[in-house]
């Protein structure tokens, strides 16, 4: 029970501060492999340029070294398409079909995924390309969203709620409830 109410604690505080201690940087631990790189939350093109991995740990030694200036690229880009929603969604009615005894759902199913493999793989307009351009332009808004919201939460080392804070914090909410009378509906 008390392992339960801690955790409840932890989540209710992290709720609480989810402001001042939300990272921008991607490396809040200060990690040691490339997926600690990637920005926080991760760009659609993940890198912006393709990292060289020579070590277990690339992006420790990549700040061993002295992480370089960004050289921007053109990235080619996957474009969103829904076959794969269709397909599970037929294999999802295949396989019912199956558990069922429904013959014809089977059927139909299994021309359904074979029909949209087919128009898949004739798609020829599957991908696009992000110029390096557009790269740096989506960089320099993302560090500069970052840096603010950086800003405006102030350093998060000293920010940590312990657990005397988060008894006075809810005794204060709880006592402005108690006197606003919140609780009512009106």
């Amino acid at each position: 029970m008390i392992g339960i109410g801690l955790q409840i604690v932890q989540i209710t505080a992290s709720f609480i501060q989810r402001r001042q201690l939300a990272d921008a940087t991607g490396d809040p631990w200060d990690g040691r492999s490339l997926e600690w790189s990637v920005a926080s939350p991760a760009p659609s093109y993940n890198f912006i340029s393709i990292p060289q991995v020579t070590t277990r740990d690339a992006f420790l030694e990549m700040k061993k070294q002295g992480l370089s200036k960004p050289v921007y690229e053109d990235i080619h880009m996957p474009r969103n398409i829904a076959t794969g929603i269709y397909i599970a969604g037929f294999a999802f009615l295949f396989g019912f079909g199956f558990v069922w005894h429904i013959i014809w759902l089977i059927i139909a199913a299994a021309i359904g995924i074979v029909l949209c493999v087919i128009i898949r793989t004739f798609k020829e307009d599957t991908e696009y390309v992000l110029t390096a351009e557009q790269v740096k332009k989506m960089e320099q808004a993302r560090a500069k969203k970052a840096l603010a919201r950086q800003e405006a939460s102030g350093s998060t080392t000293d920010t940590e709620m312990g657990l005397q804070d988060f008894v006075k914090y809810v005794l204060v909410w709880a006592l402005d409830v108690v006197r606003n009378r919140k609780w009512r509906t009106r």
